[in-house]
């Protein structure tokens, strides 16, 4: 099975493949994995996703979130993710601006945006972003 995360700070939306079925699809309270510690969003994860996930052994997940600018919060992320999901052998943890490249732009290059609870806008080069604009709200750091 693979769960697939679109997060954002205002909600979450998850969503459980078998292959190219999807299984369930399940929403939660948002995470900005920026304002948040890595116990808060471990224990946020158990109690908002789990009780929905229980009965199905997740082996990947791919989760682009709000919030993630370093490789330490990318782990923070990750640990949270390993603490309630042990059997997933491959995971995965990217920003949300590239869930939204990818979306849109799929291989090609192009400007991709997020307009929301927070907006951010970036150059994609078909794989990767590779430059964006500091988008200057709350959590912002400098």
């Amino acid at each position: 099975m693979i769960l697939i995360a679109d997060c954002g700070s205002t909600k979450i939306d998850w969503c459980l493949l078998n292959g190219n079925e999807k299984v369930a699809q399940i929403f939660t309270v948002g995470m900005n994995a920026l304002m948040l510690t890595q116990e808060e969003m471990t224990e946020r994860i158990k109690n908002e996703l789990m009780p929905h996930i229980v009965n199905y052994k997740v082996d990947e997940i791919y989760y682009y979130g709000a919030g993630i600018i370093s490789d330490e919060i990318k782990g923070n992320v990750i640990n949270a993710l390993k603490a309630n999901i042990p059997t997933a052998t491959k995971i995965e943890v990217d920003s949300d601006l590239l869930a939204a490249a990818r979306a849109l732009c799929q291989h090609e290059p192009g400007v991709a945006c997020i307009m929301g609870t927070g907006s951010n806008s970036c150059y994609y080069d078909g794989e990767k972003v590779v430059d964006n604009v500091s988008p200057l709200g709350p959590g912002r750091r400098g």
